[in-house]
Formats: C-alpha cells, sequence, structure tokens
C-alpha cells in the first residue's frame, strides 16, 4: 500500500550539506510519520550528493517496508540538483507467535505459543506480548506456525460444550426435582441454555448457574 507525502516536507540550511547532514534528515523525518519505535536501515542514494548549502525533501512515499525519497539540493540560491534515496524500514517488537499450526475452535495452550522478536511494521493486527490474555483463549481462525497471535481473532472459551451432561435443577414453590441433561450447544454461566433429558429425551432450558447446574424455574 503506497503513502505519499510531498510539497517541500523539509528545507535544511547549512554552510555545506554533507551527506551525513542528508541522511540524519532523511532518518528524522521518515520515524516522525510512522513510530519513534521504528527503525530505518539500508538508506542509499541513488545519485551522489551535489555541492549545496540548502535541501529539501520534495517527496516521501511508502511502499511496505521500502520508502523512497526525493531530495532537491541548492547552492548559493540556485538549484544543484535532485537526488534520489530508498530505505527499509523495520518495527521490531517481542511478540508472541505460534509454534505450530493453530486450527480454528482449538484452546490454545502456554506451549503453543512463544514469544520472539517480530518486525511488526506494516502489520494489522492487535499483538501482544502477555501470554495470560492469550492462554486459554478459543482461536477464531487457524494460525500458521510463526504467525504472529492477533487478539482480534481470540474469544474467551465457553464454560460449558455440547455434549456436556450436567444437572438440571428444577424449582417452583416448595417443589425441587432434579435430573440428568446433556448440553446442546455451548454456553456461559449466566446465559440460558437448551439441553436433552438423558433418560426421557425431553427438551429444557434454563439458566447455567456457576456450580455447573441448569437451573429451571416453575412458572
Amino acid at each position: 500500500m503506497w503513502r505519499i507525502f510531498a510539497f517541500c516536507l523539509i528545507s535544511v540550511s547549512a554552510f555545506a550539506v554533507f551527506e551525513t547532514d542528508v541522511q540524519s534528515a532523511i532518518i528524522d523525518f521518515v520515524l516522525s510519520q510512522i513510530s519513534e519505535t521504528a527503525t530505518v536501515t539500508d538508506l542509499q542514494f541513488k545519485q551522489s550528493i551535489p555541492s549545496a548549502d540548502r535541501f529539501e525533501i520534495l517527496s516521501c512515499n511508502f511502499n511496505g517496508n521500502k520508502t523512497n525519497i526525493l531530495i532537491k539540493f541548492y547552492n548559493n540560491r540556485s538549484f544543484a540538483g535532485y537526488v534520489q534515496a530508498s530505505a527499509l524500514i523495520s518495527q521490531p517488537r517481542k511478540i508472541l507467535i505460534a509454534r505450530r499450526t493453530i486450527k480454528s475452535g482449538e484452546i490454545i495452550k502456554r506451549e503453543d505459543v512463544e514469544l520472539v522478536e517480530f518486525d511488526v511494521f506494516g502489520k494489522k493486527g492487535n499483538f501482544t506480548n502477555n501470554l495470560e490474555v492469550v492462554a486459554g483463549k478459543v482461536s477464531r481462525k487457524m494460525f500458521r506456525e510463526g504467525e504472529p497471535i492477533d487478539l482480534f481473532y481470540l474469544v474467551k472459551a465457553p464454560d460449558v460444550r455440547a455434549g456436556q451432561v450436567l444437572l438440571a435443577v428444577f424449582e417452583t414453590g416448595s417443589v425441587l426435582a432434579t435430573a440428568l441433561v446433556r448440553v446442546l450447544h455451548d454456553g456461559n454461566f449466566g446465559e440460558i441454555v437448551k439441553a436433552r433429558n438423558v433418560d426421557t429425551g425431553f427438551l429444557i432450558q434454563g439458566i447455567l448457574r456457576s456450580d455447573y447446574t441448569i437451573l429451571i424455574s416453575g412458572g
């Protein structure tokens, strides 16, 4: 994806312009446009720096992890030439990546991920270095080995899974009855869940309580 900045981005004057002056100005400008935590590497000039006492950065565009810059030089108020430059950008961060292929619907275990230094520049995602917010979550997509873990695709594991057998408690007035039921779908505490009586086959629904019972209130 291209991002372009143009029209005299920066103007620098000096008694004499050296290549190191131009390099410093380019690096400072590029970092001001992206992030101070990024790193500019492999800065190269495609033409020689002319003899000059002033220069302007006219344009700067980003394409992936590469940036291209156009610089205009002056000497004694006269045009001295154009120079093109290019550089690579990286933004290393300590983040969690998948140690193996994690399929959609899997619960992520601690041993499934590892903390590494990863270049996140240009990559979209809610990445983290916190194992506690990843372990135990359910993945909503497939993460391939070495892929950064994106929190957007993680959800809380359900408190009960479809197929679990729980105790249903029926209360109405002074009457209390219990039965074993099989949950028909995943659910969380406090939610209404549906289940089937394992003996009679009748369908019931009630509130899933934190003690793993289903409360059915009589009318």
